[in-house]
């Protein structure tokens, strides 16, 4: 629901939005992605996995995989009052306990617009893509 006097989102406001989440996970730190995430986030990986924004975020900081470089692939961006839904191909390089790794998934993210105006990551669905 929008409050009264509450911008529209626009595209341009997504695509930067996107980028800057995929630039803070090659650069992450937590404060940067507590402001980044909602409260109430709900990240799904492409292996099942379902983390809470704290979960996400610790894992992000502190856990096994480095991103060193992240693509957003063939986006799409579709817009509902203050919250859109993006998707794309995830495209990153990376290493997963010191080993490299590449990643190739769908992905569909929704960004909401927050109080403040900011666009926040409410949540997101990673999924295998056929090869």
């Amino acid at each position: 629901m929008m409050a009264e006097g509450q911008d529209l989102i626009t595209i341009d406001e997504v695509q930067r939005a996107v980028s800057t989440f995929n630039e803070a996970m090659v650069n992450p730190s937590t404060e940067l992605m507590d402001s980044l995430c909602a409260d109430e986030l709900t990240y799904g990986h492409s292996s099942g996995l379902i983390q809470n924004k704290a979960a996400f975020i610790d894992d992000i900081v502190h856990g096994p995989f480095n991103f060193l470089t992240l693509e957003a692939a063939d986006q799409t961006i579709t817009i509902s009052g203050n919250t859109a839904i993006v998707r794309h191909i995830f495209l990153a390089k990376g290493t997963n306990a010191g080993e490299p790794a590449d990643v190739r998934i769908g992905n569909t993210q929704v960004y909401q617009k927050a109080r403040d105006g900011a666009l926040k990551l409410l949540a997101r669905q990673a999924y295998k893509l056929p090869n």
